[in-house]
């Protein structure tokens, strides 16, 4: 979720944005851990690009702020790790069976899943930290003075003179 976070900051175009994240779910899914349940995987594809629109949201009211950019993009990190846990989860808990429709089932699905937040926290705060923190150097330290955002414009028209 941390790619998706900052390919939403990152991309001036929308469909890129989300392409990206979108790719690396699929090859994992292809590669690694093969199909599942399609309503729990829906659930895992939604909740794993939702973290685009905040990266976007970020650059919207932040992008020539880096500084300022820390809290932003801490909560960010964490609430898009909170908000796949619960709707992952929950789809689990309703489609798959294994525990039972009933508020201990919910609860027993919840406490079997806490393993899982732990890391997802971890890697969206490490991720997060090293995409952003080597935008940030890139930007500050090498002299780049626009970003990729600012240096790709949106619309596909350009002037050429001669």
């Amino acid at each position: 979720m941390a790619i998706a976070l900052f390919a939403g900051f990152f991309f001036a175009r929308k469909w890129l944005a989300v392409f990206v994240p979108l790719c690396g779910i699929v090859i994992a899914d292809l590669f690694f851990l093969g199909a599942y349940q399609l309503e729990v995987m829906c659930a895992v594809y939604v909740a794993s690009l939702l973290p685009v629109v905040m990266g976007y949201l970020i650059k919207q009211r932040r992008a020539r702020e880096l500084s300022r950019m820390f809290l932003p993009l801490t909560v960010s990190s964490i609430f898009s790790a909170l908000l796949f846990f619960a709707m992952t989860n929950l789809a689990f808990w309703v489609f798959t069976g294994i525990y039972g429709l009933s508020f201990g089932g919910f609860i027993n699905c919840m406490i079997a899943a806490i393993p899982f937040l732990k890391w997802t926290l971890a890697s969206n705060l490490a991720y997060g930290a090293a995409f952003f923190g080597s935008y940030w150097l890139w930007h500050h330290f090498l002299g780049m003075s626009k970003s990729y955002s600012e240096r790709n414009c949106v619309t596909s028209t350009y002037s050429v003179t001669k």
